[in-house]
């Protein structure tokens, strides 16, 4: 709250010029509508909620052209298809996950590690630990809150925030990146995979090759055995490889054999590298020179390194560390999913296969959201009341 009124203080222009922008936005695109009839009106307002869709649309005037006329020609069987296409795809991300999750589970030091930069992620972003410490919030500090989850996007006309780095246009809270939660007796749930901006984040840090080396090498391993499957992992696997074709051979990554060990070598390059860019006064060295005269050190990488371009420095970096919080219970392996996506695809597909052919009479399920720590922890507080209220 007084972090809030401080920026309000400090940029209430700003705040106050952002907020004219947005209300002129509005006006003008509600002038722009005005003249179709209300049902187009309503359907344009739906479609401004959901940015993601408008840029697809957008990007592929084509594709956008062509399922309009079908669909004015035949809009029920639009519907069908659009229906079992989703089928495919909630089955096809199933699968992704679940093969995701089993990866993490036969590799207990890369799920350590995807924790710990789970963490390094969230504290990086802006999370404050005490605010989600039942520690913190005393008798002084309860409040009785109602609590509404909903995912505003940013508006369409302005775009996503410009850091990110790829298209994010809802602002999700921290946990939402990593792709799994902790459930009863700190079990890990996962319910997607880690997000493109945690991918992103991942990969274009070279501490944490150094820092998260069997981590990286799972998500190598899962790129290599998906060469076909274009997900927030597998992406951010190709897009590196396409940035580093000028420093490394274009089959770094292949061999499996030492690759953790080349990971974590090449993370500790970069970032020596690095520091020796930031203090030096003469001429600084190129990474080759910088390598031969320090080989010894890396002989794993040596006679990769290639690039001989000028040097170029980065502000250093290293992942933010904290005490973590105590783990109430005993780790366990980590849960099937069978209770969020699975239960999604049997619905729909029982949905097709009863009521296919009775349009009329269509009802579609509304994905129950998972509930989170802190839906937990409101319980917990709402119990103990009705239990002091009876005492």
């Amino acid at each position: 709250m007084f972090q809030k009124w401080d920026i309000n203080k400090k940029h209430n222009e700003t705040l106050h010029a952002i907020n004219d922008l947005y209300i002129n936005s509005e006006a003008t695109y509600r002038t722009l509508i005005s003249s179709y009839d209300e049902n187009v009106q309503i359907a344009y307002s739906r479609l401004l909620k959901l940015p993601e869709v408008i840029s697809i649309l957008t990007d592929n005037m084509n594709l956008t052209i062509l399922l309009g006329d079908s669909y004015e020609k035949d809009p029920e069987h639009i519907k069908s298809e659009l229906d079992s296409l989703n089928l495919v795809l909630a089955e096809k991300k199933a699968r992704e996950i679940n093969e995701w999750k089993e990866y993490l589970e036969a590799n207990p030091e890369a799920m350590e590690e995807f924790e710990q930069a789970s963490e390094a992620f969230a504290r990086d972003q802006g999370y404050e630990e005490r605010l989600y410490d039942d520690n913190y919030y005393t008798e002084d500090k309860v409040r009785e809150v109602y609590v509404t989850t909903y995912w505003q996007p940013y508006p369409y006309w302005f775009g996503w925030p410009w850091w990110y780095g790829y298209a994010c246009w809802y602002p999700y809270p921290w946990w939402y990146h990593w792709g799994y939660y902790y459930g009863p007796a700190n079990v890990i749930v996962f319910v997607d995979l880690p997000s493109p901006y945690f991918m992103y984040w991942h990969f274009h840090h070279y501490a944490h090759f150094y820092y998260y080396p069997h981590f990286t090498d799972v998500v190598v391993n899962y790129y290599y055995n998906n060469p076909d499957i274009n997900n927030s992992i597998s992406s951010s696997v190709a897009e590196w490889k396409e940035e580093s074709q000028t420093e490394l051979p274009e089959n770094w990554l292949d061999n499996k054999e030492d690759r953790v060990e080349r990971i974590r070598e090449y993370g500790k390059f970069k970032m020596d590298y690095n520091s020796t860019l930031r203090e030096i006064n003469t001429e600084a060295p190129s990474q080759r020179e910088y390598m031969k005269s320090n080989q010894q050190r890396y002989p794993l990488i040596e006679p990769d390194i290639r690039d001989n371009s000028a040097p170029f420095y980065i502000p250093s970096y290293e992942p933010l560390k904290s005490k973590s919080r105590e783990i109430p219970a005993p780790r366990e392996k980590v849960i099937d999913q069978r209770n969020s996506d699975y239960l999604k695809i049997d619905r729909a597909r029982n949905y097709h296969q009863n009521i296919w052919n009775q349009p009329a009479q269509r009802q579609y399920d509304r994905a129950v959201p998972t509930r989170q720590g802190s839906d937990r922890r409101d319980d917990q507080k709402d119990n103990q009341k009705k239990s002091k209220h009876k005492n």
